[in-house]
């Protein structure tokens, strides 16, 4: 990949050992060197190709995004059956 955005990103990068890692694997060593699966390849290869002005006016639309609309979850179920994780009442916000 050479020396990008996404290449710092994955140098930076320290895996929790005692779980999957769906986004990187290692190159057949432990510890490393990671390398991107070969279904995200496209998206490093996506973020190496964006200058990194465009990522960073990304990066804040995001944040304002999060922080003027929020972030919910909806936990898949079955049409009309009951939620699969159901939330307490106190565990909601008004």
């Amino acid at each position: 990949m050479g020396d990008s955005l996404a290449d710092h990103l994955i140098s930076s990068y320290t895996p929790a050992s005692a779980r999957y890692d769906e986004m990187l694997g290692a190159a057949h060593v432990p510890h490393g060197p990671y390398k991107p699966r070969a279904h995200w390849q496209s998206l490093f290869e996506q973020l190496a190709a964006t200058p990194s002005e465009t990522l960073r006016e990304r990066v804040q639309w995001v944040r304002r995004e999060v922080r003027e609309n929020g972030v919910t979850y909806n936990v898949c179920r079955p049409r009309n059956g009951p939620a699969l994780r159901p939330r307490s009442a106190s565990a909601r916000r008004s």
